[in-house]
């Protein structure tokens, strides 16, 4: 899951895990901006 990889890459400071984090977190706030309206 996206938190275990965030925990384990934070915890080696490896850059492009700490890149990947962030991009899916992004991703999933765009994905939830776009996806809330249309559920409800």
């Amino acid at each position: 899951c996206t938190s275990g990889h965030a925990i384990s890459g934070l915890s080696n400071f490896q850059l492009p895990s700490l890149k990947a984090v962030i991009g899916f977190f992004i991703g999933g706030l765009i994905m939830a901006h776009f996806l809330m309206p249309l559920i409800f």
